[in-house]
């Protein structure tokens, strides 16, 4: 589990599936992720019982998303990756840069007050 000021990362337990069903089946979520899992397969995930692992995310207390991972560890194939969803009141609004590229720093700021700067 990973706790900020305002963000919480943890485990999936009883009751988290059918939230995060019904986050990743709001159209602000769904248009990038598709039609949502079943409930059984979400569970699944949640446990671990593949090569995905699911995490709730909470923001206040509430549960506003999840992020998934997914870890390759054959020495020749080595490789990660990693996926947020969070409900349509949590979103912001992507910005675009000087560059013209679209950026979004939400994970520099939920992890900001835990990250260790060079000076």
């Amino acid at each position: 589990m990973l706790t900020g000021r305002v963000v919480r990362i943890r485990p999936g337990g009883t009751g988290d599936a059918a939230r995060l069903r019904a986050i990743l089946a709001e159209e602000s979520v769904s248009r990038w992720w598709g039609e949502p899992d079943p409930l059984a397969v979400l569970e699944a995930d949640m446990r671990g019982s593949d090569d995905t692992v699911l995490l709730v995310m909470e923001i206040g207390g509430q549960v506003a998303g999840g992020i998934q991972y997914v870890e390759e560890d054959t020495p020749m194939y080595r490789h990660a990756g990693i996926d947020i969803f969070l409900g349509g009141r949590f979103q912001r609004q992507y910005e675009r840069g000087g560059d013209g590229q679209f950026h979004d720093g939400l994970l520099m700021d939920l992890l900001r007050d835990e990250l260790i700067m060079d000076e």
